[in-house]
């Protein structure tokens, strides 16, 4: 019998709910109790601020509202629905002289539909998390350009009115030139921040499985978090072979057509049988196709067996035994996907936080250098060039870190992810789970 690794930690994370949760999910919901009455004249409001939502209210609503979760269950629920009535079936061995295989089989494709459910949490999971700090990203970038923006702004004003009263013979009207140059460049990237903001929303909102109707929210984060953890490479290749649900499908699958030779054997005098795929469809899940151009990405392969094979019993067992060789070699394949994608995934994160702590350093640098050419803008050795640039590039220098910071989450929830939550990112804080 297969192990099946299941979600606790994060089934245990879905079922928690806040209040501003629960009211957003309610925020359309009619009232049984609601009454038709006279509508009152109000009077005009200020735009209220949208409430926010923590990581945990958008993880809690996804588990409520993805279609895809609502899909996986409801394949699972066929399947539960389809292993009762094989379980319940009863029959002479004369009549269905493979029915205890058949009843094996049952229990091995519900099984499969687990582990199919449970990776489906996983990526569901994943997706949220890498949207919702991908908004949190996105306004965090819209700050910095807001105040590279606001700091040219300033001097773009300064410099053209003393150009015009000529009280500083190092300024011209080239200067002038110069600043709106970096103000109109700089401003370019505060819009491309800003429609970011509305595709980061977007996306949260689809992974989130919410429609144009839910009511409007922001992230409760401004800052993005740096988690101190140290996942360990081999440890993570091993959570993610013995956890993975894909992985644990093509064993199934494996299992289920090496007992389909047995079935086989046990339907004597007979020139053709149905085989367990009569009753199912195995290649209802599309299986990834691999990338040769520039990027290399090996595809999968995915199990056959056709709905009924002809011939005696040996001639049926023998081409049973073909499709369980190739059964065996999807499971081989699948496992060595899984380890690649394990590898490549942790050698992301170590790129992502050397990243991360080299354009710390930059940023405090960038942050210390505007600071002290405003405070000597006035001496004669502070030349004009010196303070649009820096301001500038201490602009860049906290976008970049900001980036950095952005990818080593990204890079630490997929380590999450491939590992079917056998690493834990840190990402979701245990503390506020009951």
């Amino acid at each position: 019998m297969i192990a099946i690794a299941r979600p606790v930690r994060r089934l245990r994370l879905f079922a928690w709910a806040s209040p501003v949760a629960l009211l957003l999910l309610g925020h359309f919901a009619p009232s049984a109790n609601a009454q038709p009455g006279p509508a009152a004249p109000a009077a005009p409001q200020p735009p209220a601020e949208p409430p926010t939502l923590t990581l945990l209210d958008c993880l809690q609503i996804a588990n409520q509202r993805q279609p895809a979760l609502a899909a996986a269950r409801a394949s699972l629920a066929a399947h539960e629905a389809g292993y009762r009535g094989v379980m319940g079936l009863r029959a002479p061995g004369l009549i269905a002289p493979d029915l205890p295989v058949r009843k094996q089989q049952a229990t091995r494709g519900l099984a499969a539909a687990r582990a199919e459910l449970c990776q489906t949490e996983y990526d569901t999971t994943y997706a949220v998390i890498r949207m919702y700090y991908t908004a949190v990203y996105a306004r965090q970038q819209v700050d910095v350009t807001n105040d590279v923006v606001g700091n040219l702004r300033f001097w773009q004003e300064r410099i053209r009115d003393i150009v015009k009263a000529g009280t500083d013979r190092r300024l011209n009207q080239d200067h002038v030139a110069k600043v709106t140059i970096y103000l109109k460049l700089a401003e370019s990237k505060q819009a491309e921040a800003a429609v970011g903001v509305d595709r980061a929303m977007n996306a949260l909102r689809e992974a989130m499985g919410v429609d144009k109707d839910f009511a409007p929210f922001r992230p409760a984060d401004t800052q993005m978090p740096e988690p101190k953890v140290e996942p360990n490479k081999d440890q993570v290749v091993q959570l993610a072979l013995d956890r993975r649900g894909e992985l644990v499908q093509a064993m199934v699958a494996a299992d289920v057509i090496r007992l389909e030779v047995d079935a086989q054997g046990r339907l004597r005098f007979r020139s053709k049988g149905r085989t367990f795929a009569a009753g199912s469809d195995i290649h209802a899940k599309s299986v990834p196709t691999g990338l040769h151009n520039g990027e290399y990405r090996p595809g999968a392969l995915g199990v056959e067996m056709p709905s009924l094979v002809a011939g005696n019993r040996e001639a049926r067992q023998e081409t049973v035994q073909g499709y369980w060789a190739r059964a065996e070699a999807v499971v081989e394949k699948t496992r060595g996907l899984i380890r690649l994608e394990a590898q490549d995934a942790f050698e992301n994160w170590v790129e992502a936080t050397r990243k991360v702590n080299q354009n710390r350093e930059a940023a405090q640098e960038g942050r210390e250098l505007a600071k002290r050419t405003r405070a000597n803008r006035e001496s004669a050795e502070i030349k004009p060039e010196d303070i649009l640039q820096n301001d500038v590039l201490a602009g860049q220098a906290m976008g970049q870190y900001n980036q950095a910071l952005f990818e080593q989450i990204l890079a630490l929830a997929n380590l999450e992810r491939i590992t079917a939550g056998g690493f834990c990112a840190g990402l979701v804080p245990t503390s506020a789970i009951p």
